[in-house]
């Protein structure tokens, strides 16, 4: 459910402000406006008829801001009742079903925004991250494939590199790391070291995993995965080097 999360407010607020264009209003504001004043603004709208299926979502964002997701859920359905061929609430409406974990509405929502809309890149990344999260590889895979041909965002093959890792591909998974070694983000860079570690490791090639991990460290050192794995590789191979390894010995490598 982690990486799920990553994107679920994401795609929330960009559904709401691709439907709310029009509202003008303290519904359509975001900070620092209290949940609460945004929802007395868009029941405002409401009870005047103006803008009926911007404020609903915008409601929907006030609710689910305020932890009162049934509330969100009641208002994106409306909204969807109103102009049924909208993304926008689906979109919204989804992120929200996999937020409680409801993962086969959220993903029928999520297909059929991606059906208008199928260059919604925030809705296409998070229905890639809950293939991701469910096991689902090969869809996921296809999803990654694309939000690269849509954006050319080289962060992406980090994410397609360890879901074909996880499908077991690793050719396919060692070229999207390759792609993602020389990044002008050290972060990037360190991750694809990681992932070109971790099917090293799985491959047995325990000193080409060490030394993939220790690149890894030295783009990024705040990278814990890192220096998790390196630390698991040195235990296997007796080379332990006593610097801080025994409390995270037990982490698993991957994404």
């Amino acid at each position: 459910m982690r990486v799920v999360c990553l994107a679920l407010g994401a795609l929330f607020l960009t559904g709401a402000a691709n439907a709310a264009s029009a509202a003008g209003s303290a519904c359509a504001t975001q900070v620092p406006v209290a949940a609460g004043e945004r929802i007395a603004a868009c029941t405002d709208l409401i009870r005047s008829s103006q803008s009926l299926y911007d404020a609903y979502v915008w409601r929907a964002s006030a609710y689910a801001d305020s932890g009162n997701r049934a509330a969100a859920i009641a208002d994106l359905t409306a909204a969807i009742a109103l102009s049924p061929d909208a993304p926008a609430a689906y979109s919204a409406r989804g992120a929200l079903y996999l937020k409680d974990e409801e993962y086969r509405d959220g993903l029928v929502d999520l297909d059929r925004a991606l059906e208008l809309a199928p260059d919604d890149e925030t809705a296409l990344r998070v229905r890639a991250f809950a293939w991701d999260e469910l096991g689902n590889y090969p869809a996921a895979v296809a999803d990654y494939g694309r939000l690269i041909a849509l954006t050319a965002d080289p962060t992406y093959r980090y994410f397609r590199g360890f879901a074909y890792f996880h499908a077991g591909n690793d050719a396919a998974a060692l070229s999207d790391f390759a792609a993602i070694l020389s990044a002008d983000s050290p972060t990037l860079s360190a991750w694809g070291y990681r992932g070109r570690g971790s099917v090293r490791e799985r491959e047995g090639d325990l000193a080409g995993a060490l030394g993939d991990y220790t690149m890894a460290l030295a783009a990024d050192p705040s990278d814990d995965r890192s220096f998790a794995a390196r630390c698991r590789v040195e235990a296997v191979l007796g080379d332990a080097s006593g610097d801080g390894c025994v409390p995270v010995l037990k982490q698993t490598a991957g994404r």
